[in-house]
């Protein structure tokens, strides 16, 4: 009797005990995949407040090195940069972005205005990346939406339109 019943027992774990560790293993390694990016998400943040802290200059300068850096891609004589976001965008290591309606001025005149994708640098400059004109962005309206942030798109064109042919 001893027999029959450790023959059982025996069957039974072959089939028994692959069934349980495959259970087990369906709940926790998406668990466990959970866990590890939920940590990751968090040992990040850091990072990236960090890079945006380290290259976004001081509020008493950001807008005088903004609008410095504006006109001289512009090579106008005045400026007025009109941020789309009040923060910059980060992703990743690059450096944090920043989205703007730009109007550059020539002997009071409006010489040119469009939108703008700048990027902050080391706490002493910003670099324009992108700049599309209003009459660019009405013509080709896949500018905008290949350059600019989803949410930001609308707005975008909708300056331009609104910017008509005064613009160049």
């Amino acid at each position: 009797m001893a027999s029959l019943f450790s023959i059982r027992v025996r069957s039974f774990q072959g089939v028994v005990a692959p069934a349980l560790e495959d259970n087990l293993m369906k709940k926790v390694i998406p668990l466990l995949v959970f866990v590890l990016l939920v940590a990751a998400c968090v040992v990040s943040e850091p990072f990236t407040n960090s890079h945006v802290e380290g290259n976004v200059p001081e509020q008493a300068q950001f807008f005088q090195y903004l609008e410095r850096d504006v006109k001289a891609y512009l090579k106008c004589e005045d400026v007025s940069v009109e941020l789309l976001r009040k923060k910059p965008t980060q992703v990743g290591l690059a450096y944090p972005k920043y989205y703007a309606w730009v109007v550059g001025k020539k002997s009071g005149k409006v010489a040119t205005q469009g939108a703008m994708r700048i990027a902050a640098i080391d706490k002493e400059m910003f670099e324009v990346t992108h700049y599309f004109t209003a009459r660019e962005l009405r013509e080709n309206e896949e500018l905008a939406r290949n350059t600019f942030p989803k949410p930001l798109v609308a707005e975008v064109l909708r300056r331009a339109k609104q910017a008509g042919d005064s613009s160049l």
